[in-house]
């Protein structure tokens, strides 16, 4: 299946981490768990779904977003068309509604890119972590490093939450592997 991300009708320029999405395909195995917390109109959702299904591996993907309005939540099941096949369920919630229906170590992986105030992000790491199996990985939007004043809560959030000195960073990503 060709990739549909760079299509127009997502809008987004912000999708910086296809090469994470890939490496997480690869490692993990038919069976496999992974939310995207923040999905707006789907570009990066829409990659991993590609991803997924060129993968030949059956892992099932849910979605989160609180969808502010009406407008967003539709463009996103709109462009998720192609792809429906390859995500588990899209969820109308906050991140903090959702946590609730998991139970621990339900994941493999779990990515963060929602609200980026330092409050969500952390709170996101804090109550999304316990949800990750041992050897999965939680990771997350916008950390950067180089312009530290474009995401600050991103960055505070993080640097006190997780581990830094078992956290890598990549394409403005932080990515955390739990043990």
């Amino acid at each position: 299946m060709e990739h549909i991300y760079q299509q127009s009708q997502f809008g987004e320029d912000w999708f910086t981490y296809p090469n994470l999405y890939s490496e997480m395909v690869r490692r993990f195995a038919t069976g496999s768990r992974f939310v995207e917390l923040g999905c707006h109109r789907g570009k990066s959702t829409s990659y991993l779904a590609v991803e997924i299904a060129n993968s030949g591996k059956r892992i099932d993907l849910y979605c989160v977003d609180i969808w502010l309005d009406v407008t967003q939540r539709d463009a996103f099941f709109e462009n998720m068309q192609p792809v429906r096949d390859y995500y588990t369920a899209a969820m109308h919630m906050s991140t903090m509604e959702a946590v609730k229906l998991f139970p621990d170590e339900y994941f493999d992986f779990v990515f963060i890119d929602a609200f980026h105030s330092y409050e969500a992000v952390r709170d996101d790491i804090i109550h999304w972590l316990p949800k990750v199996k041992p050897g999965g990985v939680l990771a997350g939007h916008d950390y950067c490093v180089e312009e530290p004043d474009t995401w600050p809560g991103v960055v505070r959030a993080v640097n006190q939450t997780l581990p830094m000195d078992k956290v890598r960073l990549s394409e403005s990503c932080y990515i955390y592997e739990k043990s």
